[in-house]
């Protein structure tokens, strides 16, 4: 069966494109507005949205935000504009997105991150449910430990790390103690990677973590803070 992709769009010549580009690939059902793709959405799972920025009434970030509110939040979000500012994407990452990706763009990388987005969803849904116990322990483990001792048993622990992975384990533990969840970008040189208390870092949230790397400036988003 085939994996369903909600267009939401105002411009006819962009669902063309769409459909010319994913349509033997994916069933596309297509919309003209978001408050027609957020009815849709209540009454019929996708397995991701296609959105665009600039619409007239509700505008993409909008949509997404209400989308969020819905029951079906976790579907995945691919913002598509021609908007590419660093603001951009924070406001696309502010209002629940999952990846955003810059008009103009080509059939191949258009589906690769639809794809990869499908992939990610169903192993954060996995990784949910197998974590169900793991949470309770960390829960109980908070609770026995306070933030100085957890600060100062990081710093211990992180001289005996040999590797990046390491690293970021010891990090991310900690941070769990403290009732924190967090992603990080840990590298030498030019070698970076990412790592997450979730286990998954979603395309969006790493572009953020790469541009506040670079910028050299603390970015934060609400309850988030990127430095």
């Amino acid at each position: 069966m085939q994996s369903s992709v909600l267009v939401i769009d105002d411009d006819d010549v962009n669902h063309d494109i769409i459909v010319s580009m994913l349509g033997q690939h994916y069933r596309i059902i297509s919309v003209h507005s978001g408050q027609q793709g957020l009815e849709l959405l209540e009454k019929e799972k996708f397995d991701a949205v296609l959105l665009d920025v600039v619409m007239p009434e509700l505008n993409g970030y909008e949509v997404c935000e209400q989308l969020r509110a819905q029951q079906n939040s976790h579907t995945p979000v691919l913002f598509v504009s021609a908007k590419n500012s660093t603001e951009d994407i924070l406001q696309g990452f502010r209002a629940g997105g999952d990846d955003y990706i810059t008009k103009p763009f080509d059939a191949d990388e258009l589906k690769f991150r639809i794809d990869r987005l499908m992939t990610l969803k169903d192993e954060i849904a996995s990784l949910k449910e197998s974590c169900l116990n793991a949470e309770e322990v960390t829960l109980t483990a908070i609770t026995s430990c306070n933030e100085l001792g957890v600060a100062l048993e990081f710093i211990e622990k992180s001289y005996q790390c040999k590797t990046m992975a390491s690293l970021a384990n010891e990090l991310i533990v900690s941070s769990k103690q403290l009732g924190l969840d967090v992603s990080t970008q840990i590298g030498i040189l030019d070698n970076f990677k990412n790592y997450s208390s979730s286990e998954i870092v979603n395309p969006l949230e790493a572009e953020l973590l790469t541009r506040a790397r670079n910028s050299k400036t603390v970015i934060n988003i609400d309850k988030r803070s990127f430095f």
